[in-house]
């Protein structure tokens, strides 16, 4: 029994030897060849209250002529030098073109020369599902490894980051609010910046530290909400954002939108505040468990329910101004309502 037994011990370990260097085994190292290239690790100094502040992350060259996007978390519009490193250790000072915090995207632009890129991709056309990449200078993997960090992940969620709802960023220098993608891919200190990449190895997306603290996921801003800026900064157009944002504007309003939310439960009969959900638009105007609302800008509210409807007469963005009884007093709180959680 002993031969026979070898011989099978042998064959099951060619078919192994055979699989591991089989070429045509699925693997995302094309995609990594196609775009880590292009990828930059980047190096910022800016100045605050007369001390030198460093910022670090990822970039990406999407044109030949040395277009690099980034994301402002990275290279802040008042950067006063920026440092760029390619795979294989090369590092160069680069011009810090525009940037813009509503956006959360900067430019900088390379020395004269040709350089490897990355196409432009169309994030209106991702589906929950799809296969997406994250590539970048992960924990300063480019500076300790020379090494272009990648990750794999699937397109999860699509959500809108709200100041209105969300409350602060997880990481404070993040100013985006809008519409992201949400992906599984992981997203590590030095990755953000860098690009989301579709499955054809095109970018996306930017990468974000601002997201939704309950889902705990990377996200990135989508290639859609910047392209048009992006384009005109291309073109020399720095009169529209430019360097620095204009004072950040409300949300416009849709008039099909749903009603502004106020994030507060009420008990079933009265207007009493039972309970606030964290980082809500009643949480940050000052609601407080137990006021009784007797009047909302001014009208009487005679019920919990009189006050829900008052409140869906309201859209995300309005300022109402709540008349509530706390103790024995009576206080003036003003709202500002946001989007209801998605």
């Amino acid at each position: 029994m002993r031969a026979p037994t070898a011989v099978v011990f042998a064959a099951l370990l060619a078919a192994c030897r055979s699989s591991e260097a089989d070429p045509n085994l699925a693997t995302h190292e094309e995609v990594h060849k196609r775009v880590s290239p292009a990828i930059v690790s980047i190096e910022a100094v800016s100045k605050k209250d007369g001390r030198d502040m460093s910022w670090f992350g990822t970039g990406t060259i999407i044109s030949p002529d040395g277009v690099v996007l980034t994301s402002t978390t990275v290279c802040p519009a008042d950067a006063t030098r920026v440092w760029i490193r390619f795979q294989g250790g090369k590092r160069i000072e680069a011009k810090f073109v525009a940037g813009s915090d509503r956006l959360e995207v900067a430019m900088i632009r390379l020395p004269d020369g040709k350089y490897p890129c990355v196409p432009m991709g169309d994030s209106s056309r991702l589906k929950l599902g799809h296969v997406v990449y994250t590539f970048g200078n992960c924990q300063h993997s480019m500076e300790y490894d020379d090494q272009v960090a990648i990750a794999q992940g699937e397109v999860s969620g699509f959500y809108r980051i709200s100041e209105l709802f969300e409350g602060k960023a997880w990481y404070e220098w993040c100013t985006y609010k809008g519409p992201v993608i949400e992906t599984t891919a992981p997203l590590n200190p030095g990755v953000d910046g860098g690009p989301l990449v579709d499955a054809y190895g095109r970018v996306v997306g930017i990468m974000s530290l601002s997201y939704n603290e309950t889902r705990w996921l990377g996200v990135a801003v989508p290639q859609m909400e910047w392209k048009e800026q992006v384009q005109r900064w291309i073109k020399g157009d720095l009169t529209v954002e430019g360097v620095k944002d204009p004072e950040p504007v409300d949300p416009p309003v849709d008039p099909e939108h749903e009603p502004g939310w106020l994030g507060a439960t009420l008990g079933e009969k009265e207007a009493v505040v039972d309970a606030i959900t964290k980082n809500s638009p009643a949480a940050r105007g000052g609601l407080q468990v137990g006021d009784l609302v007797l009047k909302v800008d001014g009208k009487s509210v005679k019920s919990a329910e009189s006050l829900k409807k008052a409140l869906r007469l309201k859209q995300p963005g309005d300022a109402v101004e709540l008349t509530v009884r706390r103790g024995k007093k009576e206080e003036t709180v003003k709202i500002t309502l946001g989007f209801g959680p998605m």
